[in-house]
């Protein structure tokens, strides 16, 4: 049973895991209703109705009905740069200034926004049970929201959290914006929709953009990007991106139609277990994945017929590209690096599958999850993956990355568009979030200007060998069950051991009920780097054998009470079971990760030596990668 992991705190090992979780999340965790959440003010009693930013009141109670759409006369200092023009062939032009921060003022419920941006995706939801089986399910709600653009107002527009895991944000949550989605053909001026990103894991702010743009200078179909202040109802959000979506007028626009099947990659690929987690973005009633099982079977070509049989598939010299620029820009968490942020798009032209960038947030660095990785190349993905060990695609993609560096990256003009940027942006911030905006920007020009000589350097040598093997999935299928019950005092922890109170545990892992007997419950404030100013309980026991059984709950404080059921889901507690050998030895077998489960408190109180009594049950996953 278990997988042999050793480590002090198995809770540790699951935290890095996911955290990586293969790279795709980056530095950050799932955020969590704490005492840190400063966005939202008490508004229990606070009326719908709220001015907006350009001085009018906007009825918000019965914006689901109310679907004008008004043109104000105020003037607004920051969104007097948008300039409509309601017969423009493109509408969304307007919104792609480079030279503009458009102001975007949101009015919505109180209690609509504080449920929106609450709304989260938790680890399981992402790598639990058979997670290759499909996409990861949407799980946002769609709100009925005002919103005000450079002095339009559209009422009723639908406005929801986005996100896949690391941008995830309670205090200023990615948003998307859909004016027609409950008014059929409702726009503002012409555009159907915005994607505001919060840039979570760039404290500089402008990766999407700088990257985009330099994408779309190497001749790669890449959304447009410009800037917003982003306001919601009294609360200024600060400065997001404002992303194109990547939807019918993107794809008209670059490829000449929109008729062809649209599918978003996350953690997904062209080998088998991977090509169902290929989302279907258009036609979706049409789920003829044919085009990408025709890529996975081209890579199975011999090395002689290689080249042609993608080339037949995909648009290889596009792809070429594409995967130069996502190494010479450091976007790890694309398709090349992380199997993840890729559209693909099956252009019906010719029936050849299109690479699109997405999730440019976590660039002009090295790889996160990849600390070994060579500069000049990264792959993980089966195409890139089996194109770099085949002579001719690795001479094909060599040469690729030697013509955007003669032909597109100009290190004066990159820093300079990165001056131009932070300008720009950060007249906008606050004082307390400049230094780090300074250090994030110093950072990009310093990549920029060494990343020349760090390619050239490698590729002068032949390229280097990739070693580091293709990226895989992280899934945590269902194992087994626990079960346990405690009563105990708070305060008491482990290093009393065999003191604290009473408990019992039941644990079946592959079938196999493994007995535990003389249990000890402990119950205490969070005392490392994973669990501070939370409440942890613990129950240790002994099997057979002798060695030690330790399972482990942990959550928010406030949870702490009697009477109402909490889930065990890892957006309020999250829990794991192992076994030591010998108990505070450094060597842990973790048989599992708590999940589906329930924990109720009979009597519970986090006063010192006050009574916590209580049971719980859940569902254990395999976190073997």
């Amino acid at each position: 049973m278990g997988n042999g992991r050793t480590g002090r705190l198995p809770v540790a090992e699951i935290l890095v895991a996911l955290t990586l979780l293969n790279g795709a999340c980056a530095s950050d965790t799932v955020p969590s209703d704490d005492a840190t959440d400063t966005t939202t003010a008490d508004t229990t009693d606070a009326d719908l109705t709220d001015t907006d930013t350009d001085g009018d009141v906007i009825d918000t109670a019965d914006a689901d009905t109310d679907t004008t759409i008004a043109d104000t006369t105020d003037t607004d200092t920051t969104s007097s740069c948008v300039r409509f023009d309601p017969g423009a062939a493109d509408p969304e032009a307007a919104l792609f200034d480079p030279g503009c921060v458009i102001d975007v003022a949101i009015t919505i419920p109180f209690g609509d926004w504080d449920a929106l941006r609450h709304e989260t995706r938790n680890v399981i939801d992402v790598v639990g049970g058979d997670c290759m089986a499909g996409p990861r399910p949407d799980i946002f709600d769609w709100y009925a929201a005002d919103v005000t653009i450079g002095g339009q107002v559209v009422r009723g527009a639908g406005l929801r959290k986005k996100g896949f895991l690391g941008s995830l944000d309670v205090d200023r949550p990615s948003l998307k914006i859909e004016f027609d989605r409950f008014v059929p053909g409702q726009k503002l001026v012409g555009v159907e929709r915005l994607t505001l990103n919060n840039m979570r894991q760039d404290p500089g702010i402008i990766n999407s953009c700088l990257a985009y743009g330099l994408m779309t200078q190497m001749g790669i179909a890449a959304p447009r990007c410009a800037f917003a202040r982003v306001r919601v109802n009294t609360f200024d959000l600060g400065v997001y991106a404002h992303v194109e979506a990547i939807k019918k007028p993107f794809l008209r626009r670059h490829f000449g139609s929109d008729d062809g099947n649209l599918y978003e990659g996350t953690i997904s690929d062209f080998r088998a277990g991977f090509l169902a987690t290929w989302e279907p973005k258009n036609n979706e009633d049409d789920l003829d994945r044919s085009a990408l099982e025709r890529v996975a079977t081209a890579l199975d070509a011999p090395d002689d017929a290689l080249m042609d049989a993608l080339d037949a598939v995909i648009d290889l010299d596009g792809f070429l590209t594409f995967w130069a620029a996502e190494v010479l820009l450091g976007h790890w968490d694309g398709y090349a690096g992380n199997i993840n942020n890729t559209f693909v798009y099956v252009d019906p032209s010719d029936g050849r599958l299109r690479f699109i960038p997405w999730g440019a947030d976590a660039l002009f660095t090295a790889p996160a999850n990849l600390t070994d990785a060579p500069a000049s190349v990264l792959a993980r993905g089966a195409l890139a993956n089996r194109l770099y060990a085949h002579p001719a695609g690795r001479a094909a993609y060599h040469a690729k990355l030697r013509k955007l560096l003669a032909e597109a990256w100009d290190e004066s003009a990159i820093a300079a568009e990165i001056d131009r940027m932070a300008a720009l942006v950060g007249a906008e911030l606050p004082p307390s979030t400049q230094s780090a905006f300074a250090l994030a920007i110093e950072s990009k020009k310093v990549w920029v200007e060494d990343r020349r000589a760090a390619i050239e350097a490698e590729l002068a040598n032949g390229g280097p060998a990739w070693t580091l093997g293709l990226a895989e999935a992280l899934c945590w299928p269902e194992t087994g069950t626990i079960t346990g019950h405690f009563d105990t005092v708070w305060g008491t922890t482990n290093a009393q051991w065999p003191g604290g109170g009473v408990g019992a545990l039941t644990v079946v892992v592959d079938g196999v009920t493994l007995e535990v007997g003389n249990v000890r419950a402990n119950a205490h404030d969070g005392n490392t780097a994973d669990t501070e100013g939370e409440a942890v309980l613990e129950l240790i026991g002994q099997a057979p054998d002798g060695s030690y059984v330790i399972a482990q709950l942990i959550g928010p404080l406030d949870a702490v009470q009697a009477g109402p059921t909490v889930p065990i889901d890892w957006r309020t507690f999250r829990g794991w079971v192992a076994r030591a050998r010998v108990f505070d030895d450094e060597s842990f077998e973790l048989l599992g990760a708590m999940s589906a489960g329930e924990l109720h408190f009979d009597v519970a109180s986090t006063w010192s030596n006050e009574v916590i009594r209580g049971r719980f049950s859940a569902t254990l996953l395999d976190t073997t990668p």
